[in-house]
């Protein structure tokens, strides 16, 4: 069981700078600022109304592995297995009736990036005067228990609600494995697709734990009693507290039809059984001139800035690979999806991730650049040859659709790809690393990947997963991470594992 005692000591050095808490003490922020003043801030901070957790706030569990998983049936064995470490799987001895030697199946590939790691406040009812729901020590009902909007019995013995609806949706695959793992997601195999190995394996406690203390988050507090007892968990570093200063322990209640109950903020955890720790990453609620905009904001705020990004794209005639290599990198983005595939549907989404894949991938691409950035990749020498050469065929990436006189088709699909370009442009600017080395001739000074960084490919492909076309659809990920693409009339059978999406196969490079 990891120590919930430093989760809460993250989240509150995280904490102090995202709401640039002052003290009046310090003219700046510094590791012995946070030392003398931690538990000042905390303090300050369980009494603040607009710290605490609302609807839609986003969860993690320690042990939530970032990849796909994998049961594999062969040779007489079930195997399960993170899909970038087959080498720490685990097997069974066994193949049930119905499953074919030698099929492997994916799970959390397909998730639904809305659901997945999302907390839901089902139970405070009137918990403030602006009609916000905040979420309380009793939201902790799993998908797997109880479907969303489904009601069920309450559980006597636990003194929980009568009726209620999911509100812990899933937290992605579990890092742990064991052999039993095999049945349970078994058991539930459609769900466990979908959502990830999490749904069927999660096992929390009761109720979430909120500090015994705001003192104890910074380690001020005496602490000397087992609090691991109480809720029936082994160790798990958390003790009570003998802390006589009544101020360090003013937790926020709101009524719910339950009674009072504690309020959850980002020191809040909730045990898992099987020894991970959940802890809140997004509250909800954001801090902005001193006020607080809610998800749907962020929403319009993250939407305005895709469209920006589209609107500088102009698309104007160039007439060779020296010109294109000179416009902004988000254009030659778009222009890559656009003429690589015009299927909005699948095949310039399967385009655009496949160029993020490449991004990661540790197969040796040519690049024309040190540098492993959007702008290396695409430009690179013989690897896109939408962009090498101006094409036969018209509109293209060289002359975009934007006169009167192309067509609607390749005007919304030429809409798309800018979209999809600035959604990708976005995300790995966000996500990415700031290139510390020195700038090569031809480098651009923008984020770059480090090969293999599964961590930071997960983050760029959940947020690209969270965004839309144009015509409001989910953007999916549908060829896993395969990196190379040839168009169905020139595929040669190369590369392993080959799909088709749109115009092109999707295959690894070898």
């Amino acid at each position: 069981m990891a120590d919930i005692n430093e989760f809460r000591l993250e989240r509150a050095e995280e904490i102090e700078m995202e709401t640039l808490w002052d003290c009046h003490e310090h003219e700046y922020f510094s590791q012995e600022h946070i030392e003398q003043c931690l538990d000042k801030m905390m303090a300050a901070y369980i009494g603040d109304e607009r710290n605490y957790v609302v609807d839609g706030a986003e969860i993690e569990c320690s042990e939530m592995c970032k990849v796909s998983h994998c049961i594999k049936y062969e040779n007489g064995k079930t195997k399960l297995y993170n899909v970038t470490w087959e080498a720490k799987g685990i097997e069974r001895d066994y193949i049930p009736p119905g499953k074919e030697q030698g099929k492997a199946f994916y799970f959390g590939r397909e998730q639904d990036v809305t659901k997945v790691r999302r907390l839901y406040a089902l139970h405070a009812n009137g918990a403030s005067d602006n009609g916000i729901r905040f979420a309380t020590v009793l939201d902790r009902d799993c998908l797997r228990d109880v479907k969303e909007g489904v009601l069920r019995p309450a559980k006597p013995d636990a003194g929980m609600q009568t009726s209620c609806a999911a509100n812990i949706i899933s937290c992605g695959n579990c890092r742990i494995m064991r052999e039993s793992d095999i049945a349970e997601i078994e058991k539930r195999w459609d769900e466990s697709m979908k959502y990830g190995t999490c749904y069927s394996l999660i096992k929390p406690v009761t109720e979430w734990v909120n500090p015994p203390c705001a003192e104890s988050v910074s380690g001020n507090c005496d602490t000397n009693n087992s609090f691991a007892s109480d809720i029936g968990v082994g160790e798990v570093g958390v003790d009570t507290t003998e802390c006589n200063n009544p101020e360090h322990h003013k937790v926020m209640k709101f009524d719910t039809k339950y009674g009072q109950r504690e309020g959850l903020t980002m020191m809040s955890s909730l045990l898992c059984t099987r020894g991970g720790v959940i802890t809140i990453t997004f509250h909800g609620q954001i801090y902005l001139d001193g006020g607080e905009i809610d998800s749907s904001e962020l929403d319009s705020t993250m939407e305005a800035k895709i469209q920006d990004l589209m609107d500088s794209i102009e698309g104007k005639p160039v007439n060779s690979f020296s010109e294109i290599c000179n416009l902004s990198s988000v254009e030659i983005l778009a222009r890559l999806i656009y003429q690589e595939d015009r299927d909005m549907n699948k095949g310039q989404n399967a385009v655009t991730f496949s160029i993020v894949n490449r991004l990661f991938s540790n197969a040796n691409f040519l690049i024309r650049t040190k540098s492993n950035s959007i702008y290396s990749v695409i430009t690179g020498l013989n690897q896109y040859e939408s962009l090498g050469r101006d094409s036969n065929r018209t509109p293209n990436s060289y002359r975009p659709p934007i006169s009167e006189s192309d067509s609607d088709m390749e005007k919304e699909a030429w809409e798309n790809a800018k979209r999809l370009a600035a959604i990708t442009f976005i995300a790995v600017e966000e996500y990415g690393n700031t290139n510390e080395g020195v700038l090569e001739n031809g480098d651009r000074n923008e984020k770059i990947i480090k090969k293999g960084d599964m961590e930071a490919y997960q983050q760029i492909i959940e947020f690209m997963e969270q965004q839309e076309d144009i015509n409001g659809q989910p953007i999916k990920n549908e060829i896993d991470m395969r990196d190379s693409l040839m168009g169905q009339n020139s595929y040669d059978g190369r590369g392993r594992e080959p799909i088709v999406k749109g115009g092109n196969y999707f295959f690894w490079y070898e």
